[in-house]
């Protein structure tokens, strides 16, 4: 099964255990607190520490018992929202955990109990003020909707495949919280909530609302798309009479970006993620609307996902432009007793001939020691030199557009 940053990281970590002698029938709790210094020095250096240490107390028996409590309080939230009354009304059910308990060892513990752990003292009245610290839980393949989450800490928390669908987290913290291949459908960061460094690898990320530099103080991780995925998405889209539908776009192995706004996002740190995000949604948006696109649009936007990965990449472009040389390369070797020069030699000369040929043809460089003696070669080497001046107009569009993303 295929794992997530968030995930691979802590199985790192976890191996280190076991390299220092750690054993499945071993208690992990006795374990870590015998051996927790010498773990975080080997994992993040000497003196440091990092997410493990919040991560690994739920893999603790007592703590076992509250993620599975945490579950089943949050599924019958998401049932109580799918109540006819509720569902009609649009009503969010508010999750804060206060009517939230758990029983361990006979024993039932309600959420002031678990508060307390975790409590801290306002300076001004005195009061106690409970902050619902799960942080590090492990709730993959939850599934919340219609929810409204509150005064909760997830940060560095596993999320992966789970679902939040019409979900505002309010005063909560998810930073550094993992969501990979997780499906985010119209969530909310609503008052003091923030995500930064939110793991989004390969997840579903669609109408995400109140994104500014409040909620997402610094940048998040995605997974970019791959060259391969946009070249077969294009071909479904042009030979296909259906074209694509929502569901080619849903469980691919890249973050999907749908209807986010980003207009909130103002910070230079996430300049990149902005760009991207917007990059993407215009990306999918035409391959989506590609029959309905005008014949031009279509021509313009093919050619830009063939030849440069959709306005992006250098390197999909220099590709391109190896594989033309080399298919004329094989053309006049195929050919060659129409040019001057190329009929002569060993096999493997006629070929390395042919191959420079090619290269100062498309480079349109025309030293004139190997040259077409009949009107068929030169037409060949009229589509090269043509080819090779819109490959050359492609990269300085490339290139201007990739200086014009740094200002």
């Amino acid at each position: 099964m295929e794992t997530g940053l968030a995930r691979q990281e802590f199985n790192r970590i976890l191996k280190i255990m076991k390299d220092l002698g750690y054993k499945d029938s071993d208690s992990l709790e006795k374990f870590w607190m015998n051996n927790s210094y010498k773990v975080n020095n080997l994992a993040y250096g000497n003196g440091a520490y990092g997410s493990f240490e919040t991560q690994i107390k739920w893999h603790f028996e007592d703590y076992q018992v509250i993620q599975k409590s945490i579950v089943d309080y949050l599924n019958s939230k998401t049932q109580q929202a799918f109540i006819p009354e509720n569902y009609r009304n649009r009503i969010k059910i508010v999750v804060d955990f206060t009517d939230w308990s758990y029983q361990f060892e006979g024993k039932t513990y309600t959420s002031q109990d678990y508060g307390r752990l975790v409590s801290t003292y306002d300076d001004e009245d005195d009061k106690l003020y409970y902050l619902f610290d799960f942080s590090g839980i492990d709730l993959s393949e939850v599934s919340v909707r219609n929810c409204i989450i509150k005064n909760c800490y997830f940060d560095s928390a596993f999320f992966d495949s789970a679902l939040f669908e019409n979900v505002d987290f309010e005063d909560c913290m998810l930073d550094y919280a993992s969501f990979h291949k997780a499906t985010l459908s119209t969530v909310g960061f609503v008052n003091n909530t923030t995500i930064r460094g939110i793991l989004l690898d390969c997840a579903w990320v669609e109408n995400l609302k109140n994104l500014n530099h409040n909620s997402l103080p610094t940048s998040f991780v995605y997974t970019e798309v791959k060259y391969k995925w946009i070249i077969a998405k294009l071909f479904k889209s042009i030979f296909y009479k259906d074209g694509l539908a929502l569901s080619d776009f849903r469980g691919q192995n890249h973050t999907t970006f749908m209807n986010v706004n980003v207009e909130g996002l103002t910070r230079s740190h996430v300049k990149t993620d902005i760009d991207y995000i917007n990059w993407f949604q215009s990306l999918t948006g035409k391959l989506f609307r590609f029959k309905r696109l005008r014949l031009k649009t279509k021509i313009g936007f093919v050619l830009s996902c063939v030849t440069t990965k959709y306005w992006s990449s250098f390197a999909a472009l220099g590709i391109s432009a190896f594989a033309i040389n080399i298919l004329y390369s094989i053309v006049y070797f195929c050919n060659n007793s129409s040019y001057h020069e190329l009929s002569v030699g060993t096999p493997v000369e006629k070929f390395i001939k042919s191959f420079y040929y090619s290269t100062v043809t498309f480079m349109t460089l025309g030293y004139g020691d190997v040259y077409p003696e009949n009107w068929g070669g030169q037409l060949i080497v009229i589509t090269e030199v043509t080819l090779g001046y819109i490959v050359l107009g492609l990269f300085v569009y490339l290139v201007s557009r990739k200086v014009d993303k740094l200002y």
